[in-house]
């Protein structure tokens, strides 16, 4: 292990009154308001870390003995785990946007060629390459555009293939919600 090593872990480690009143001395000279100071702290609360950023930032007793007490009575609100560890703001997630959502879920892995088969609409599937549509334009597709644009005359057929594809885009977003959430529940027990 190299010596700045040695030196970090011991930066982040809880101290002991002892090596609190060592750090004091290197910024206070005066003995009655290093043991002053001392005397504010408890064992195994403060990091030397912690200890030298108050020490650095305050310039007056007064700011200094306030900034440790102040500090002390933090890590003492928060458990001895959390305490001892060094502490990380939480992850603070921003709302997902409707195109970061759209791009998440995707698109249905039915076969279209399959779907338009099971309504005997296949002359629809040279209307697609002849309009340049792939699979996820498809799924966007609504009622008019499959009238339309494919050339879905037969009223029946129109009016279910578009309750199917419907009800398959609704099972697609159910499906991906649920690993969703099943994925976020899982991050948080990690």
């Amino acid at each position: 292990m190299m010596a700045g090593d040695k030196k970090t872990k011991e930066d982040f480690q809880l101290l002991s009154k002892a090596k609190a009143r060592q750090i004091i001395r290197k910024f206070i000279t005066n003995n009655d308001l290093v043991e002053k100071l001392t005397d504010c702290i408890d064992d195994e609360i403060i990091s030397g870390h912690t200890l030298k950023d108050i020490m650095c930032s305050n310039f007056s007793y007064d700011k200094i003995k306030e900034a440790i007490e102040k500090r002390i009575n933090e890590l003492k609100s928060k458990d001895v785990a959390t305490a001892k560890s060094i502490q990380v703001q939480p992850n603070l997630k921003k709302e997902e946007t409707d195109k970061e959502k759209k791009i998440r879920i995707g698109i249905p892995k039915d076969s279209i060629q399959e779907l338009l088969k099971e309504f005997k609409s296949e002359e629809a599937l040279e209307k697609m390459r002849e309009h340049d549509i792939d699979a996820s334009q498809f799924w966007e597709l609504s009622k008019d555009d499959l009238k339309n644009l494919l050339e879905i005359k037969i009223y029946g057929r129109l009016e279910k293939l578009t309750k199917r594809v419907n009800k398959i885009k609704k099972e697609h977003l159910k499906l991906k919600e649920k690993e969703h959430e099943k994925s976020k529940h899982s991050a948080k027990v990690m």
